[in-house]
């Protein structure tokens, strides 16, 4: 927090395969940090399920398994399938979480997914998720200017 200026800029150099940034302009420094806590919180949690290079995440155990049939996901895992096949249905395709297999992909009301040889990949997706999640939070926290923006780590 730099208090000269009422501005708080946090880092973090490697989540989601990416550096995430975050700078909150003319805000409280405990306001600010609380939003830093929660948006780190919602991070990890976000990588911890869907990085699909972590052996230990969901989606790499989904993936693992993709040559069973009827595998049960969890509820949030489920969720995020269902709002990137609506994105794939809004693009035409082209936005796409298992690069060209999506509409093979099969996810029943009770969250059995059956992958049929494709694998899940929310790179990009997860990404966009998390900074679409922390901009509901900045307006909902009274957030008047902030700047968030994720980097490639392998600039």
């Amino acid at each position: 927090y730099f208090p000269e200026a009422a501005m708080f800029h946090g880092h973090i150099p490697l989540i989601m395969g990416t550096e995430l940034d975050l700078i909150v302009i003319e805000g409280e420094e405990p306001d600010s940090r609380k939003i830093w806590d929660w948006l780190c919180f919602e991070a990890d949690c976000l990588d911890a399920m869907l990085n699909r290079f972590a052996p230990e995440s969901e989606v790499s155990r989904v993936n693992k398994a993709k040559v069973m049939q009827n595998s049960t996901i969890s509820q949030e895992l489920a969720d995020l399938i269902r709002i990137a096949r609506d994105y794939w249905h809004r693009t035409g395709g082209l936005f796409d979480i298992t690069k060209g297999g999506m509409e093979e992909v099969s996810l029943d009301e009770e969250n059995r997914i059956s992958l049929r040889g494709h694998e899940l990949d929310f790179g990009g997706f997860a990404k966009g998720f998390l900074l679409k999640e922390l901009k509901s939070e900045l307006v909902s926290s009274g957030v008047q200017t902030a700047i968030s923006a994720t980097v490639p780590s392998w600039r």
